[in-house]
C-alpha cells in the first residue's frame, strides 16, 4: 500500500492508496468504521471534463473522513473497480463538492445511476452558495473548492491544482491533457 502524509490545519491526514486485494480489504474495514462515525467525502478524478467523449475515463475514486483519505485506482479495473463501486453503493452519508458532475461520471463510467446516490449525497458546493452566494469579485469566497478550503479549513493548504499543472508541464502535457497522461500513482496526483 502506498501511504502519504499530508498536513491540513495542523493535523496529519494519511492518504492510503491500495495496490493489492489485501490493501483493498483494509479499505473495506476503514469504510465500515467510517460509515458509523459520520459522512464520507467522495470525489472522482477523470481524464478531463468531456464526459461523453469516447476517450473519457474514470481514473480514481477517493473516499475520506477527517483523518484518512483512500484513493482507489479505479482505472486499474478488476478488484479496484469493484471495491470502489461497492463502497459507493454502501455509503449512506456522502459529501461531494459539485455532485452533479461526479454523479454523471459515476453513471457514465461505473454504471451507478444518479438516483442510487442522490438520496445519500450532500453537495458542499450548494451549501457554500447558501452560506455566502457572493463570488470573489463581490467580496465572497465563491464556490470553487480551493478558495473555500482556504477560507473554512486551512489558509495554508497546498494548492495541489497549481502543483499538478507544473507536473503536467514537466511531463510534456498541458493542463488539459495532463489529467489523462499523468501516471496513476504520481505522488502529486495522489495528493
Amino acid at each position: 500500500m502506498i501511504e502519504l502524509r499530508h498536513e491540513i490545519a495542523g493535523e496529519t491526514v494519511t492518504v492510503h492508496v491500495p495496490e493489492t486485494t489485501e490493501d483493498l480489504g483494509e479499505f473495506w474495514k476503514w469504510l465500515y468504521r467510517a460509515r458509523e462515525r459520520g459522512p464520507i467525502a467522495v470525489d472522482t478524478e477523470t481524464t478531463g471534463l468531456e464526459i461523453f467523449s469516447p476517450s473519457f475515463r474514470l481514473r480514481t475514486v477517493q473516499f475520506g473522513d477527517e483523518r484518512d483519505a483512500w484513493v482507489i485506482l479505479y482505472e486499474r479495473g478488476g478488484y479496484h473497480e469493484s471495491y470502489a463501486r461497492d463502497a459507493l453503493l454502501r455509503c449512506r452519508e456522502i459529501l461531494i463538492h459539485n455532485a452533479s458532475y461526479d454523479w454523471l461520471v459515476l453513471g457514465q463510467c461505473a454504471g451507478i445511476p444518479m438516483e442510487d446516490l442522490t438520496p445519500w449525497t450532500t453537495d458542499t458546493r450548494i451549501l457554500a452558495a447558501l452560506i455566502d452566494p457572493r463570488q470573489p469579485s463581490e467580496g465572497g469566497a465563491g464556490t470553487a473548492l480551493k478558495p473555500l478550503s482556504a477560507k473554512w479549513v486551512d489558509p495554508a493548504a497546498p494548492d495541489t491544482q497549481g502543483g499538478l499543472t507544473k507536473v503536467f508541464n514537466s511531463l510534456g502535457f498541458t493542463k488539459e491533457t495532463g489529467w489523462a497522461g499523468i501516471p496513476l500513482t504520481h505522488k502529486t496526483y495522489l495528493l
